[in-house]
């Protein structure tokens, strides 16, 4: 085979492509146009969920929140942050970027762990499910066994009942020609005397 083509269609522009077989990742070229605009929603994608919120305290509304003091639970600007006393009060202060990390962290794990657990409860119930299947093939196969041994009772009780009714029609017949020989030696031995 001399190399099939293979003809894929560009979902931006339309243009139809023809690749050979084999050799699909070589032949494949990078639109850089839509790599950068796909960079780009992932950084204001980004920047969303990091999204930048100002200070609303009356001297200095427009700085931007960039602490957050652990002790007074709140967020904090740099003006905040000198003025209000919060670093010489000995309030915990950290970037809040961590804060913000730290819930999104605390959020995600939550969310993990409620997954986790539903995980959990899903195979709870299946293992539930499963057992009540299992107890009920356990009741069938003990429900069949005795249908079996019962009919193989019965049937041994047929067969013994006729065995003992061949055995006793065949001691019958043995014994009547015992008895017939008997006579016959009997009848022999007073006929040469």
């Amino acid at each position: 085979m001399k190399g099939i083509k293979f003809r894929i269609q560009c979902p931006v522009d339309k243009k139809p492509t023809y690749l050979k077989s084999g050799k699909l990742s070589q032949e494949l070229t990078i639109n850089y146009s839509i790599l950068n605009g796909v960079n780009s929603l992932l950084e204001e994608k980004q920047d969303a969920k990091f999204n930048t919120r100002y200070c609303r305290v009356g001297g200095h509304t427009g700085e931007k929140i960039n602490f957050y003091c652990n002790t007074h639970s709140q967020f904090l600007c740099q003006v905040c942050l000198l003025q209000g006393g919060h670093l010489s009060s000995g309030c915990v202060v950290k970037p809040a970027s961590e804060m913000i990390a730290h819930k999104i962290m605390e959020t995600e794990s939550k969310d993990l762990i409620e997954r986790v657990d539903m995980k959990i409860d899903d195979l709870l119930g299946t293992q539930m499910q499963a057992q009540m299947v299992y107890d009920g093939c356990i009741g069938n196969f003990e429900m069949m066994k005795k249908q079996v041994l019962a009919l193989i009772e019965d049937d041994s009780e047929d067969f013994l009942d006729k065995f003992k009714s061949s055995w006793e029609k065949e001691r019958a017949r043995t014994r009547k020609m015992v008895d017939e020989l008997r006579q016959q030696k009997k009848a022999m031995e007073q006929s040469y005397q």
